[in-house]
């Protein structure tokens, strides 16, 4: 995960999770 990608990254991998 790239540091200025973070925040898409961390919700799109919670959605993944979450789903």
């Amino acid at each position: 995960v790239i540091v200025k990608r973070y925040p898409v990254e961390l919700s799109l991998a919670t959605l993944i999770w979450l789903a």
